[in-house]
Formats: C-alpha cells, structure tokens, sequence
C-alpha cells in the first residue's frame, strides 16, 4: 500500500478576538486553537493548504479523497467530506466550511479542539490540535498507509495519543539504525520470537552467549555433530558421570590413543571379558606383565588355530631367559609349566639343584626315539633271578618293540646275560664266575604310541626370522 505524507497548512482570517484590534498571533506548529467566540463578520470557513508525497518523497499528483472532522473536548461537533481533492506535484489547496455546517457556538465553552484528517480513508494520528492564528496554521504531522512518518523539524507531542499500533508500521520499516543501542531489551522480545530462521548465519558468538546459559534443554536433538565441537573441548569435566553409555559410542572409536596410561585396571575389566576375540592377531604383550589367576582357573589361557600359538621373542643376548615362571612351592612338588604336546627346544633341557654351590644345572638324556628307562639292583641266587619291571615302566612301554636291558656285575666278576624279557620282567642268568654277585641293571623300552620315529616340525632359519621380523613390527613396542 503506498505510504503518503502530508503537511497541513491552515489558512483563516482570526476566528477569536477580543476586539478587532485584540487578535491572538502566536500559533503552535501544526494545530489551531480557537480560545473564544470569533467576532462578528468572521466567515466559519478554513483555508486549508498541504503537501502530499509518498513514503520516498515523490510528491503526488491526482485526486484524493479526504475527510475532515473536528472535536470539542473529544465530542465529534463537525465532519466534511471531499471526494476529490485535487494535488499537482505533492500541494493541494481546500476549504473545509462551505456547506455551511460550521458555527461560532461550536467554538464555544470548551478546553480542546481538534481536527482528524483522513486521506483514502486513513486517519491522521493524533489529532491535530487546533490553535487560533492570525494567517496560517501549518500542520507536521505525517499520515501513512501502513505506519506514520514525521516531517523533519515537526513538533509533536509526545508520548503520541492513541499509541501507534502494529498494523500501522510497514514490513521492514524498523530497521537497525532505527532502534537505540540496547534499547531492546529481555523482556521486550516476546516468548518464543527469536527462531533459528531469524539469526543470521554467524552473528551468535562465543561472549554473546553468558556463561552456562546453553543448557541441555537449549539444544536440539543431534543439534550437535563433531563439526562443531573443537578439538580437544570435551574434557573429562564436561562429562556427567554415567552420561555415555555403550549405545554412545560408536563400533572401533574407543582406540589406543584415546585411553590413557594405565587408564584400563583389572577392576575395570570384566571377569572372562577378555576373550580370545578380543585379542588382535597377532596379540602382543610388551614391557613387563603380571598376570595372575585363581582357584582352578588358569591365569592365562592360549587358544589358536593357527600353528604357532605363542611367540615370545628376547632382541638381547645378554645369557638370560626370556620367559619366566615363577611357580608356587619348590623342588618336584612345586608348580610349572604343562603341556599336551610337544616340547622342543633348539638347546639343552637342563633341571636345577642345590648344591654346595648353590644352583647348578644337570642336562637330559637326548635319543633319537622317544623312549623311557627303568634301572635297579639285584643279586643271582646260584646263577639265576628274575626281575619285575615297575608297573609305570610297564605301562608306558609298547609291546612291539622289544625291551633292552644292561646289566652290570657289582664287586665281583661273573659271566652274565639276559633271557626271557617282556615288557613285564626279564630274566639275568649267569655262565661263569661268581654265581651270587650283585649287578645293575637298565631297561629301555619304546614308548607306547611311538613305535615310529615322530614327525616333529621344526621352523626354519627363515620362518624364525620371519616371526621375529613379526614381533619387530608390534605397533606397541
């Protein structure tokens, strides 16, 4: 709708005088007040004059239709229609009167006189007070479609009666260098009125916000991506105790570099949580470990489908072990290693004593076969005796591969030799010399199961090298 602006100029010969040489001059910019009864001859007629522009300032040219009513202490006393108010380039020129309807009684007993114009049918607001004048009254008031504009240098009273409403003041017509610093304030903005869609992109930032008022309330679901959280922002403070949940964090996001140093302790780990799924292939174990169980349960169990299942590796020769056990107890009744397989080592398999000297190391028997040996001493009675094997011995050997004995006279000579062995017993005899000596004996007897040479699988040169190059790439070391 257009936005027009008027200027009034009122002309009338005095209406109110004590005598014809007794006329009220001074004006008030805009109104006419008329403060007694006019005198006699004075013609009931206003010569009103104006300047009419749209909002930018365009002046207009065209007929108008406008309506002029005058008030007595608020009471509607007159009221004059003109359908068509000719302007040329903004001025138009009329009279309000001519139809006669005017009095001087209406200027009678009262305190406040007004005029209300309507152009289009938009009123004037306020009213226009009016003022006696000796020539002209000249009104500032502005008149607009959708809002009101005031001529620059007007003088208008303020606080404006009846206040400007809403539908008055154009779309847009409040700008930013309308409104006063911190003229706006809390509880000038209505509940619920400032929408994303009303904040410009970037305008919010971080001292505009006062401290704590971004509450869990103030953000929208998902509101929150790792865009727009700094690096490093979210501390160990920040978070509630309890807040994150395993649903919160998503599939492999919890890596090595986002736990601390000995962050993980054994009350933090579920008891049989760490389970052979868990472990990466291949699972190293650095630096120092202490690895304990309890009741029956080992402390460590190994499972691997592959064909190595433990791989330990020491990078120095410096005459040390690079596995420890250290078992409960001491001697042959202490606690050690077990295994249902093979036990194969490239350098001699020694067991440890105490002697005068402290600790000192004796070394296996090697053979080729996997064999045991039983050993014992017996004495001939006149030539002869039989000897039974010890029912580990007996059990322990196989049947088809047939026993050895050695015997071995002791303090006297005498012409020994075996008949009759079974992996049960055997029979010493003896051909000549001391028919009653003592000897010695050893039996050795294959292993039931292992009547044939067993295939052992023995790694290579390169294959050792390889698992060494394996452990040289532990990404933990």
């Amino acid at each position: 709708m257009r936005i027009f602006v008027i200027c009034l100029i009122i002309f009338s010969t005095s209406l109110l005088a004590k005598s014809d040489n007794d006329m009220i001059t001074n004006s008030s910019f805009g109104s006419l007040k008329i403060e007694k009864l006019p005198s006699a001859g004075v013609p009931m007629r206003f010569n009103v004059q104006g300047f009419l522009a749209t909002a930018s300032g365009t002046p207009v040219t065209g007929n108008k239709a406008m309506t002029f009513k005058m008030f007595r202490d608020g009471g509607l006393f007159y009221s004059e229609e003109q359908s068509s108010v000719k302007c040329t380039l903004g001025i138009f020129n009329t009279i309000i009167g001519n139809s006669g309807g005017l009095h001087s009684a209406d200027f009678e007993n009262g305190n406040l006189w007004e005029l209300v114009v309507q152009i289009d049918g938009i009123a004037l607001n306020p009213p226009i007070e009016i003022t006696s004048s000796v020539f002209a009254i000249k009104s500032t008031k502005s008149v607009m479609s959708d809002s009101v504009k005031y001529i620059s240098g007007a003088q208008t009273a303020r606080p404006i009666t009846p206040q400007i409403g809403e539908n008055e003041i154009a779309n847009a017509a409040v700008t930013e260098a309308k409104i006063n610093n911190s003229a706006v304030t809390a509880w000038k903005i209505q509940d619920d009125a400032i929408t994303t869609l009303k904040i410009k992109d970037g305008n919010v930032q971080t001292p505009d916000i006062a401290d704590l008022n971004v509450t869990n309330a103030k953000i929208g679901n998902e509101a929150i991506s790792s865009y727009k959280i700094q690096d490093n922002a979210i501390t160990t403070l920040k978070i509630t105790d309890g807040a994150v949940q395993t649903p919160d964090i998503a599939d492999l996001n919890v890596t090595n570099s986002k736990i601390g140093d000995a962050a993980i302790s054994s009350y933090k780990i579920q008891n049989q949580a760490v389970t052979y799924d868990k472990l990466a292939n291949p699972f190293y174990l650095t630096g120092i470990w202490n690895i304990s169980g309890n009741g029956s349960n080992p402390a460590v169990y190994l499972l691997s489908s592959t064909r190595s299942v433990l791989g330990i590796q020491k990078t120095i020769d410096d005459n040390d072990y690079a596995l420890y056990v250290n078992a409960a107890g001491s001697g042959s009744t202490a606690d050690g290693i077990y295994t249902d397989g093979r036990l194969v080592a490239e350098g001699g398999k020694s067991t440890v004593v105490r002697t005068s000297r402290g600790k000192e190391a004796l070394f296996c028997v090697e053979s080729p076969e996997e064999e045991f040996y039983s050993n014992g001493t017996a004495q001939l009675k006149n030539g002869i005796v039989n000897i039974t094997f010890d029912r580990l011995f007996n059990e322990a050997i196989s049947s088809e591969i047939p026993v050895r004995v050695i015997l071995t006279p002791i303090d006297s000579w005498s012409g020994m030799y075996v008949e009759n062995v079974t992996k049960n017993s055997f029979v010493a005899r003896s051909g000549a010399g001391d028919a009653n000596a003592k000897f010695n004996w050893i039996a050795i007897g294959r292993r039931k199961g292992s009547e044939t040479r067993p295939f052992v699988p023995i790694p290579s040169d390169e294959e050792i090298q390889q698992m060494g190059k394996s452990v040289n790439n532990n990404p933990n070391r």
